[in-house]
């Protein structure tokens, strides 16, 4: 071959190698480009939801996929976050599947964007959820299933880690028959404790019913569940702290309605010889709220011919105030209704919606009382918190920090979904009410609010148009987290072990010198422990999961989460 020819045929060669060079690296490039668009994309679609909105107009989307969203639950997580779950018919409007999101403290979705499917029945829809926290951080969640408009054909459970995958081979059926229509869970020594209300068990009459399902999925009584009670009304449960619950129900409506009260063992058995009427003697008009301390002891509080009335009752049934019924609020003329309830170590807070003036309709008012003697310890008849025209209020009340606490309305006035901070002298901590949403509004009374476990607190709720929306207001009253720049600086997450605990938790707080230790319950309550610097004796705690907030020497600010076995 002439040189010239072997010459061409060289440098061809060359610059096909370096063509060939140049389209590797080029498509190493494209590769990288492409997975890191795909890493972005994959993360945009597992952490779907931006923070908190900063603006009440536009509060955070928890769901708005099509169709309709419905019977919305919301429970706190082990690590400062929150599990939201509804019923959800955007994959077929005739039958709702099952779907959650995941949120960490920053209000950022940790599934999949609109939320995760986790449970679909091919024969039935999913409409009535009671999800509970187990020991283990895990979820069990309590479902009513139905082939029909508006009640339940079956009662069943499911289990799963936090990151939504099932824990069971197959879901669990906990009570069968007909038309059940409404239920509640509670946790009982490691299992969950349910009561449902059967208007026709399978030919067994009406009443409430009871189930108890261990950790493993596995039922403890018979398939229609052990007799609670013959009563139709509304109700409650809560745990008795040695595994069983206080069941209360309302007989009835109207003026001289009464309000009973037992107590049931781990074999679902009636503890005490006979109901108790808590509202002897005058009997309750309609609404009641209750509350478990932590001490197996219950208070009710009910309404009676525009006032409010309260008891409190130990293990044994036995009235612990004297006289046995107190008044909670009793104003001629003026009508009180619809109160809440929250105990806080030694006192009890109560909340109510009240039309003395000045208001145009109804404002809310809370009080606060020893809870040993039932003692108001605020101003006579409580203090007003929020003050606004308003229709269609109802109130609710969570625990913030340092003996404060947080009550909340929905209401027709200017703040629409709001709250006030109110400290534990009975004085305002914000200057006015901060909305949750002043734009898309819960409808009526489907939603729920959690202490964010830092004195502030967390809303869901779902709208008439049936999306979901979520919002956080902290504790200095605003949207976002404008504390102490030095203080912000220093908030670190730290670890606590064991976890499950039983009797004592090791925290991770290196050469810190801790000053004051604060431990709050899921539900926003506030209990005193023992910390020596580096440990926490929780051996009185109750039962569930528990935030900590250490403030240290130094400035700094530790804080963890854990859970009481």
């Amino acid at each position: 071959m002439p040189n010239h020819m072997i010459h061409m045929h060289t440098t061809a060669i060359m610059h096909r190698e370096k063509l060939i060079d140049r389209l590797t690296q080029f498509a190493i490039w494209v590769c990288l480009g492409v997975a890191l668009l795909l890493t972005l994309l994959m993360a945009t679609s597992y952490r779907a939801a931006a923070q908190w909105s900063t603006d009440p107009a536009n509060p955070m989307v928890v769901c708005n996929a099509p169709d309709q969203q419905r019977s919305m639950r919301a429970i706190a997580d082990a690590d400062s976050g929150w599990y939201v779950f509804w019923s959800d018919a955007r994959n077929n409007a005739a039958k709702a599947d099952l779907y959650g999101q995941h949120f960490d403290s920053d209000g950022n979705a940790l599934w999949t964007a609109n939320g995760e499917l986790l449970l679909s029945d091919p024969a039935r829809s999913i409409n009535i959820l009671e999800p509970l926290l187990l020991p283990d951080g895990s979820v069990m969640m309590a479902y009513g299933t139905h082939a029909q408009i508006n009640f339940m054909d079956t009662i069943r459970a499911m289990r799963f880690d936090v990151d939504g995958s099932a824990l069971w081979p197959t879901s669990s059926i906990l009570l069968t028959g007909l038309d059940y229509r409404t239920m509640e869970v509670v946790p009982s020594d490691s299992c969950l404790y349910l009561v449902a209300y059967c208007e026709s068990c399978g030919g067994g009459g009406y009443g409430y019913r009871m189930q108890r399902v261990r950790m493993d999925g596995t039922v403890q009584f018979p398939t229609l569940g052990q007799p609670a009670s013959g009563y139709w009304g509304s109700f409650s449960i809560h745990p008795d702290d040695v595994g069983g619950v206080l069941f209360n129900v309302r007989c009835g409506n109207g003026a001289g309605t009464c309000l009973k009260a037992q107590r049931f063992d781990t074999l679902g058995t009636a503890v005490w010889q006979a109901d108790i009427d808590l509202a002897d003697p005058d009997g309750l008009s309609y609404a009641f709220t209750t509350s478990q301390d932590g001490s197996g002891a219950e208070t009710a509080v009910w309404e009676v011919n525009g006032d409010l009335r309260m008891r409190r009752i130990d293990t044994t049934g036995t009235s612990l105030w004297s006289p046995g019924v107190l008044p909670a609020c009793a104003l001629p003329t003026y009508s009180q209704a619809l109160p809440a309830i929250l105990t806080m170590g030694t006192e009890l807070f109560v909340a109510w919606q009240d039309n003395r003036p000045p208001a145009n309709n109804v404002d809310l008012y809370i009080q606060k009382f020893d809870l040993t003697t039932g003692t108001p310890l605020w101003t006579a008849d409580g203090v007003p918190t929020i003050q606004e025209s308003s229709y269609i209020p109802t109130p609710r009340i969570v625990a913030s920090d340092s003996g404060a606490v947080i009550g909340i309305m929905d209401m027709t006035g200017p703040h629409k979904f709001c709250a006030q901070r109110v400290h534990n002298d009975g004085s305002m901590a914000w200057a006015a009410p901060v909305s949750f949403s002043t734009g898309p509004q819960p409808f009526y009374d489907d939603r729920t609010e959690l202490s964010d476990g830092s004195g502030g607190v967390v809303a869901f709720w779902e709208t008439a148009t049936g999306d979901l929306y979520g919002a956080r207001i902290y504790r200095n009253g605003l949207l976002y987290d404008d504390v102490d720049v030095a203080e912000h600086s220093s908030i670190h997450t730290i670890k606590a072990y064991p976890n499950p605990a039983t009797d004592r938790v090791t925290l991770s707080v290196g050469n810190e010198r801790v000053i004051r230790a604060e431990v709050v319950d899921a539900t926003g309550r506030m209990h005193p422990v023992e910390c020596d610097g580096a440990s926490l004796n929780v051996h009185a705690l109750a039962p569930g999961i528990h935030h900590v907030r250490l403030v240290c020497a130094s400035g700094r600010v530790l804080r963890c989460s854990f859970i009481k076995w």
